[in-house]
């Protein structure tokens, strides 16, 4: 009974890859993009504007005291680069404005504490089910480690479908490692000598890697919220 229900959860999983879902898919994540940076832009440019003057100031003052420092601050501004990226790209029927987004700020606190010790280095599928599972929860930390659990037992049942998903972000992570060695080229051999112009290339470099990891939320999103529709008592059944 167990193998056969494992069985029909994958080949399930995989129905969003048929030709005619995949098209309609992928125009519905494009959508989602350009909304999702339209709300980034307007009510996240400060947050931009500070990463930048940050890395600014770390560029052309280093310290060893300062570095180690940026580290960490560099970790808890990504973690809540992608917390705020899977808030905008979430579908739901509230509007994204402040109130909206400072209603689910205090979920990033524990958000934070999983993604930095429990997950320190991330099981990528894990933590995409994980955020979004989190931000429907209510929040907490005894419903982190539920929607920690639930991750696993989602990424289980719909296996063949993140194993395309995983494929699909290796791909990208091999394009935005291109754009890296291309970065690290141009570096060496023409900008050596402008700590202005490598500094500048190296944000740009940046904005590519959220843009395309923004996505690739978006894709995940979607798909969560596809599957969540059509088996919500497999998703949510065990939430207190």
């Amino acid at each position: 009974m167990f193998f056969k229900t494992l069985l029909n959860k994958w080949l399930d999983s995989l129905e969003v890859f048929k030709k005619k879902n995949l098209y309609l898919f992928f125009l519905v994540s494009l959508n989602t993009l350009k909304r999702s940076i339209f709300i980034l832009v307007k009510k996240f440019w400060w947050l931009f504007l500070f990463f930048l003057f940050f890395n600014l100031y770390v560029s052309f003052f280093k310290s060893e005291f300062l570095i180690i420092i940026h580290q960490f601050l560099f970790s808890v501004i990504i973690c809540f680069f992608y917390f705020i990226s899977f808030l905008v790209v979430r579908p739901t029927i509230e509007k994204k404005d402040f109130d909206y987004f400072g209603k689910y700020f205090p979920k990033f606190f524990s958000f934070l504490f999983i993604i930095l010790f429990i997950l320190r280095i991330p099981i990528i599928p894990i933590f995409w089910m994980y955020s979004l599972f989190y931000l429907d929860s209510k929040g907490g930390i005894e419903q982190s480690f539920f929607s920690l659990r639930k991750a696993f037992q989602v990424v289980f049942y719909y296996f063949p479908a993140f194993l395309i998903f995983g494929f699909g972000e290796m791909l990208l992570n091999y394009l935005l490692c291109f754009f890296n060695r291309f970065n690290a080229f141009i570096t060496a051999y023409f900008l050596w000598n402008s700590k202005f112009l490598i500094f500048t290339l190296n944000q740009f470099i940046f904005l590519i890697v959220f843009f395309a990891k923004l996505f690739f939320v978006c894709v995940l999103s979607l798909y969560y919220t596809r599957e969540k529709h059509k088996d919500f008592n497999f998703f949510f059944s065990e939430e207190k």
